[in-house]
């Protein structure tokens, strides 16, 4: 006989209704399968499409990645299409829409801290604040670099080594020489405690640039002949070598010592 008592009708229906998720979430396994390996697809062949100088079919891969990511309701993805479609603009001079995207893509990385990826957070950071420089608009222009640097990817020097750099910079054009000299000062500082040689041979060249460009060219010329030294003991950044010769020779033009020069 068959118990038909209502603990058993439940444990009934909990059993169908655990049967049926599992088919249901089965179902959407398989289905974002499908949708990431057409988002793969897709990403190859838009690069494809960009090497081919192929704009049209460019775009329609971008807005597929659009429609794959927001399908997939992924954020990194979602990211990381808005990103690929920064890329294309730029690569066929779609100036407006290239800046667009990138304000849309800034906006996206403050919401989504955890799936920033440094490297391409930068390169966005860059290409505002290089925009805001060439309409005259200094002050904008610092507070995306001065943005870069309050957040977590401040720490991982590969993806940002000139951001510093860039900062004094807009400090020199602004007649700011001294905090010009204090940013290149505090991220000297900052790379030698993380002990990051490749980081310090570039940092102690831009040193080197900027004091230059302050008419400081003894400072100059010690920073330059502190990253050869560098260079020379790690057998880092070799290809840079023959650059800083070269700026260490035209601060020696400067200050008039032509014997010197010679040897340079």
């Amino acid at each position: 006989m068959t118990d038909k008592s209502p603990a058993n009708k439940l444990r009934y229906y909990i059993v169908i209704f655990y049967i049926l998720s599992i088919g249901s979430l089965y179902a959407i396994n398989e289905q974002n399968q499908i949708y990431n390996n057409y988002y793969k697809t897709s990403l190859a062949k838009l690069k494809e499409s960009r090497n081919n100088s192929d704009y049209e079919s460019a775009l329609y891969y971008c807005n597929l990645l659009d429609l794959l990511s927001a399908e997939l309701n992924d954020k990194e993805l979602i990211l990381k299409s808005k990103v690929t479609r920064f890329y294309t603009y730029r690569k066929f001079m779609k100036r407006d829409l290239a800046l667009e995207t990138a304000l849309t893509i800034y906006e996206l990385n403050k919401q989504l801290e955890g799936f920033k990826k440094c490297t391409s957070f930068y390169s966005i950071v860059s290409y505002l604040s290089q925009f805001m420089l060439d309409i005259g608009n200094h002050t904008k222009s610092l507070e995306y670099l001065h943005d870069y640097k309050k957040s977590s990817c401040y720490q991982n020097f590969a993806s940002h080594n000139d951001l510093d750099y860039k900062i004094a910079q807009i400090l020199i054009t602004t007649n700011q020489p001294d905090s010009a000299k204090q940013i290149m000062t505090s991220y000297l500082a900052k790379v030698k405690s993380a002990r990051d040689t490749i980081a310090l041979i570039s940092a102690l060249n831009q040193s080197g640039l900027i004091f230059r460009q302050l008419n400081d060219y003894k400072s100059s010329i010690t920073f330059y002949n502190k990253a050869i030294e560098l260079i020379e003991l790690t057998n880092y950044k070799n290809a840079l070598k023959p650059v800083i010769l070269g700026n260490i020779g035209d601060c020696y033009f400067e200050l008039k010592n032509m014997i010197l020069l010679h040897i340079f």
